[in-house]
């Protein structure tokens, strides 16, 4: 799937099937508190509320506190690709 531009691949989990060699940055995907349904972050790593995993071809953008806030739409968007 396409994340702002970048070809990336999503999963609940750490998927041994993914190309590292293609997809070489691996981030943490957070759901809220109250809503687990879809993430509302993406983030070097996520201890807590963990929703998965998303692989990117490149790096991406992390704001200078190391997420990137995710929009209702985009969690949508990843949460249909995870659960194919």
């Amino acid at each position: 799937m396409n994340f702002r531009g970048i070809d990336v691949v999503v999963d609940n989990r750490i998927s041994l099937t993914v190309d590292r060699d293609k997809y070489p940055f691996m981030y943490g995907m957070r759901h809220a508190d109250n809503d687990w349904s879809v993430p509302v972050t993406i983030e070097e790593r996520v201890v807590v509320n963990r929703y998965g995993f998303m692989f990117a071809s490149k790096e991406l953008p992390l704001s200078n506190k190391g997420y990137i806030n995710v929009t209702r739409k985009e969690g949508m968007e990843i949460d249909d690709e995870v659960c194919r």
